[in-house]
């Protein structure tokens, strides 16, 4: 089964699950790094512990999220030629793909830990292999074509950059469309070798880590008084001073909208005998901007949830299982502690915890996909494959493991 994270909420999608980091906590890295230059990364989180999420203002004048495109295409003004990257399936070292120069490698490792920070590389070596495109290039035809390709066919379910292969990956639930897709894409100027199209299947969402646990942490199942939907509470974070949590927005009262009212709380059973916050942000649908060829869009599927007045949580903390399938939490060391963060690469391994398959693990397989459903389309997700699927693991954290119970998150 295949899911995503973007930015970490859970959707299954037939053989899709979904998983989308908030907007309101976006873990891509760092400062801004202009063209050319190799500027030390900023913090992503503060002192007082509030996130400092990268940002960039959108042709709307929106604050938005920076996108892991974003980075790529920052590399390659770095260092042109640079097609993307991805992690081995075996060894797990770092593939740079190039697009002339092999010798451009040092620049390009160099460039890549400015702008993604110094996580991206984990411990591995790096090696080079050759491009077709540079990524910018790739970057432009997406924009470009891409943006009107859901007006034109309501087949196609996942749009994205796919830097593995560097190619533009387009995911579509009938592959008799397959040539048709291609032709429009010629038609536009994109050359064949740069697409290709794969099967797709439409969007499902998933509606012990179940019983009450002090302090809350990340992993635990969490309900919606309103909405009784239960899902899992992602991970523990401030916003702007305030302590709460985030999880994803189809596990509230109002999906893609405020529900800020003293009536939308969250509960840790299934009533409403224990509650732990309130609902504080959950961003509305947009059009324009990044969100393009009448489409509406979300940078995520996250909201935030504040916690209650003197309720204990867990910062920095996801509940850890005994092991693998399992939703026993462990005795000791009953936590995963979070000491790092970063963006994943494709096929980087990494972990989850949900309330209804517990410790589950999976593999990036996408980066940046964009998907699409009737209502709306979520921007640059990460897509994962063979997470487990299941109503109510939906909000779940993912992460890697570093040593011991230290993860990356």
């Amino acid at each position: 089964m295949s899911s995503f994270l973007s930015k970490p909420r859970t959707i299954v999608s037939g053989a899709l699950l979904i998983l989308v980091l908030a907007e309101v906590a976006m873990f891509t890295a760092n400062s801004a790094i202009a063209a050319g230059s190799l500027d030390t990364p900023a913090p992503l989180v503060s002192a007082e512990g509030n996130l400092q999420p990268r940002t960039k203002t959108d042709n709307l004048g929106r604050v938005v999220p920076v996108t892991h495109d974003d980075l790529l295409v920052e590399v390659a003004a770095i260092v042109p030629g640079f097609g993307g990257f991805y992690r081995d399936p075996g060894d797990k070292n770092v593939t740079v793909i190039l697009l002339d120069d092999p010798s451009k490698l040092s620049r390009a490792r160099d460039a890549m830990v400015a702008v993604f920070g110094e996580s991206i590389l984990r411990s591995g070596s790096v090696r080079a292999d050759h491009a077709d495109y540079d990524l910018r290039a790739l970057k432009q035809w997406y924009d470009d074509v891409v943006s009107g390709l859901r007006q034109e066919f309501d087949v196609v379910n996942e749009r994205s950059i796919d830097e593995s292969n560097n190619q533009i990956k387009i995911g579509i639930s009938d592959l008799a469309q397959t040539e048709s897709i291609i032709q429009y894409f010629l038609e536009h100027g994109v050359p064949r070798s740069a697409v290709n199209v794969i099967y797709a299947g439409p969007l499902v969402f998933d509606a012990d880590l179940g019983d009450k646990q002090r302090p809350v942490k990340g992993g635990l199942e969490i309900e919606s008084t309103t909405a009784t939907i239960g899902c899992t509470l992602g991970f523990l974070t401030k916003r702007d001073g305030t302590p709460g949590f985030v999880t994803n927005s189809h596990c509230t009262n109002t999906e893609d909208g405020d529900d800020s009212s003293p009536n939308n709380k969250f509960s840790q059973d299934d009533g409403s005998t224990d509650l732990i916050g309130t609902e504080q942000e959950d961003n509305a649908l947009y059009t324009g901007g990044s969100c393009a060829g009448g489409d509406s869009c979300r940078d995520s599927d996250g909201a935030f949830i504040s916690l209650n007045a003197g309720m204990t949580y867990g910062l920095g903390y996801i509940a850890k299982t005994t092991g693998l399938g399992s939703t026993t939490i462990a005795s000791s060391p009953n936590e995963w502690r979070i000491t790092s963060e970063g963006v994943p690469g494709a096929n980087d391994d990494v972990e989850r915890v949900g309330y209804i398959n517990g410790w589950d693990t999976g593999t990036v397989s996408d980066t940046c996909v964009s998907v699409g459903e009737a209502s709306r389309t979520i921007l640059c997700a990460t897509k994962v494959s063979n997470f487990g699927g299941g109503s109510g693991d939906s909000g779940a954290p993912v992460f890697e493991i570093t040593t011991g119970s230290d993860v990356f998150f």
